[in-house]
């Protein structure tokens, strides 16, 4: 029984060998990210693959490591991260994208305008608009307009507004949004310590935002996976009916702080 189990075990063996040899290294580097430094860096870890004798790490189309070791701290902002296994031959790829997600929103309005006033971002950088009167949804909100006159609109004071704030009643749910302005030309929201609570800046046209999401309400040092930073661009001023028109730009990995634009074609 001994002596046949052996013999199964060098066929499978040689299976896994052969199969290298026609098709190069099984399996791949999977990648994994720890956001570090408040958000500005990322540590790449990626798997070993048996076989293998080297990796090389390509980042935006450029080899930035090539060794033995699986681990490499990025702190330039980056779109794709890309890792290769090589061992006589070379294994599958594993890639990430770091690229934001972007889209624009056509129609919100401030609380008293003539449309829905409530926009809720998920963790896939897709939005959900919502009226403030929906109840059910509430826990859903991540931002609202409001300029703070009851029963009137005055364009030229809409703010965006955090859901744990409401000056008129209660707050709509517990989730924090806190907004900065962003940086011209930067690829790196503002850090942590840069956020005004509670509601922005006064909406301009062509003013653009940070946003951080802190939608576990507990900061970034406690734990930031589902904290999001999101970058907004006023596209029109706001209006008579106060409608907002803007595009925006949203980093799907929990805590990082980079928003690149995704390259075009993605």
């Amino acid at each position: 029984m001994k002596k046949s189990k052996r013999i199964w075990l060098a066929v499978f063996a040689g299976l896994i060998l052969a199969s290298c040899d026609e098709g190069g290294l099984a399996g791949s580097p999977r990648i994994t990210l720890k956001v570090e430094d408040g958000g500005a860096a990322v540590r790449i870890r990626w798997y070993s693959v048996v076989g293998a004798d080297r990796y090389q790490l390509w980042v935006d189309g450029v080899k930035v490591y090539e060794g033995r070791d699986t681990s490499y701290y990025l702190a330039t902002p980056a779109r794709k991260i890309k890792a290769v296994a090589i061992g006589g031959t070379e294994s599958t790829t594993d890639e990430v994208d770091l690229s934001a997600v972007t889209d624009t929103v056509e129609e919100l309005y401030e609380r008293d305008g003539e449309g829905v006033s409530a926009i809720g971002f998920t963790g896939d950088g897709k939005f959900v608009l919502y009226a403030l009167s929906d109840t059910a949804k509430k826990e859903n909100f991540s931002l609202y307009l409001d300029d703070f006159r009851p029963d009137t609109v005055k364009p030229d004071s809409i703010r965006m507004v955090s859901p744990d704030f409401n000056a008129f009643g209660e707050p709509f749910n517990k989730k924090k949004t806190l907004f900065a302005l962003w940086g011209p030309d930067s690829l790196v929201a503002p850090d942590t310590l840069s956020y005004q609570e509670n509601y922005s800046p006064v909406l301009k046209a062509d003013s653009v935002y940070a946003l951080w999401l802190d939608t576990d309400y507990n900061g970034w040092d406690k734990g930031h996976n589902y904290d999001y930073f999101v970058k907004i661009k006023i596209l029109a001023p706001p209006d008579s009916a106060g409608k907002v028109t803007f595009q925006y730009w949203f980093q799907r990995i929990g805590g990082l702080r980079w928003v690149l634009e995704p390259t075009e074609g993605e």
